[in-house]
């Protein structure tokens, strides 16, 4: 294998790309993607990558993914909007599972789609390889990454869309960043245990799970026989095994930058091995990196289970804060978690105190009034809907997600990542009619938001640039 030191050329993180064999190639686990050919489509007549904004063709590009145990066709779609003068683009790169999966069916007994395993250890190379793309990396270039089809929610689903991004820095800005030791899911893996949505008469104000101590050497610590308590009054998820919940700790006042109210959605997430609260809202969606405390159900700690600091070194020290980011392994185990678990949210079971949001009903949950008595929201801040008209500020349950931000890319940790709509983020900044969970109407003063429409003139006509 590959060190570290002898690597020569083009490379980020554990990627090296070599251009003239065309393959990118992960030095610390052997996994690479090669090129096989290039040719230009038509669009098809569902595409939304249509002129006059883009090209009247795409560039699909077939690769192949090979381990030590299998290999597997990838289709990429590469689309770049029409240049224009004085005008940033960026290019969009779709990856296909169903057009590679299909191939990879006809190959291979004319299966009616890929094991779950087999399907979760290419899906999570091929994200993490095209977001390292080397016309990214190299040139400084950002993209957007666009993922069609694959498992979610215990089956093959056609209709999966995700949606990536990920500003990162040229090659020599993180050499000395800790690359993280990667991992590949079993080929025979099962098909993760769902999770299903518990819910209560009336929400409490917080909650946090019983029976947490502190070692002597600042470690938290949760019993492995401990039953799981101290949430119960809280709407929740439980995994079917019973053995793992994702439940809302509280709501916390917050005003983005000083100047929007987006207030916080605390969660804590608790299994057989590990258990922590992460931080969510509006503005950065579920926070991967801002979690305290972070504890073990077992103090005798397997390296993947550590938390990291803010260059992705693992660590057992928060700080003055106390707060973690996750490592890289149990930041790619949430993204597949919230995946499954955070659909289950939406409630369609009553509608007394449920707040109707898009398309379903989720619960509220209170920030208290007295809360606020230090603080003034704006003028430009109007509620649409305020509680039960007592002392309290209803949060939806479920808010900001499935979106999360911060992760890992190529092994490093990167706070840009993450699966922020650039859709959403444009009407925000519009001053489009958006509502947080808690259904307040986000907008500035009218001065504020001519600026930002001066800022992001044109951005309607390119929308599916970043």
């Amino acid at each position: 294998m590959v060190e570290k030191e002898e690597r020569r050329g083009n490379h980020y993180g554990w990627y090296d790309f070599d251009a003239d064999k065309g393959i990118l190639s992960n030095f610390k686990s052997g996994q690479t993607l090669t090129w096989i050919s290039k040719s230009r489509k038509p669009y098809h007549e569902y595409s939304q990558f249509k002129p006059p904004q883009y090209d009247t063709h795409y560039e699909e590009i077939t690769l192949e993914y090979m381990d030590s145990e299998i290999s597997y066709p990838i289709i990429i779609n590469r689309v770049v909007p029409i240049a224009e003068e004085g005008k940033n683009y960026h290019f969009i790169l779709e990856i296909d599972h169903i057009e590679s999966a299909l191939l990879w069916c006809k190959a291979n007994g004319n299966a009616k789609y890929p094991p779950y395993g087999l399907w979760q250890r290419v899906d999570d190379f091929i994200v993490d390889a095209v977001l390292c793309w080397p016309e990214k990396i190299i040139d400084g270039n950002w993209l957007r990454v666009q993922v069609v089809g694959g498992w979610k929610q215990g089956k093959w689903d056609n209709k999966y869309w995700r949606k990536f991004t990920g500003r990162t820095d040229y090659i020599d800005k993180k050499q000395n960043y800790h690359i993280a030791e990667p991992y590949m899911e079993d080929l025979n893996a099962p098909i993760p245990q769902q999770w299903k949505y518990v819910d209560v008469e009336t929400p409490a104000l917080s909650a946090e799970i019983e029976g947490i101590t502190k070692t002597g050497k600042g470690i938290y610590y949760l019993p492995p026989d401990h039953p799981l308590t101290g949430f119960e009054k809280m709407p929740h998820l439980i995994r079917e095994d019973g053995k793992a919940v994702i439940f809302p700790a509280r709501a916390e006042y917050h005003m983005h930058r000083g100047e929007d109210y987006d207030p916080y959605i605390w969660y804590t997430y608790v299994d057989e091995n590990v258990f922590f609260t992460f931080r969510s809202c509006y503005s950065y969606k579920l926070e991967l990196s801002y979690c305290k405390p972070y504890g073990f159900r077992n103090l005798n700690i397997p390296p993947h289970l550590m938390p990291a600091d803010v260059y992705g070194n693992p660590e057992l020290d928060g700080g003055r804060y106390e707060s973690y980011n996750l490592g890289y392994y149990m930041c790619r185990y949430m993204t597949i978690v919230i995946r499954d678990a955070w659909p289950e949210w939406r409630s369609k079971s009553a509608v007394n105190d449920y707040l109707w949001h898009s398309n379903y009903i989720t619960r509220r949950i209170f920030i208290l009034l007295s809360f606020f008595k230090f603080y003034t929201l704006p003028t430009t801040v109007k509620i649409r809907i305020i509680s039960d008209g007592s002392d309290k500020k209803g949060v939806a349950v479920g808010e900001y997600g499935p979106d999360f931000s911060n992760g890992f890319e190529g092994g490093i940790v990167n706070h840009w990542y993450g699966t922020i709509s650039y859709y959403q983020v444009i009407k925000y900044f519009a001053g489009s009619r958006f509502y947080l969970g808690e259904f307040l109407e986000k907008r500035r003063s009218e001065r504020n938001r001519e600026r930002i429409k001066r800022q992001i003139k044109g951005a309607f006509n390119k929308k599916d640039s970043l």
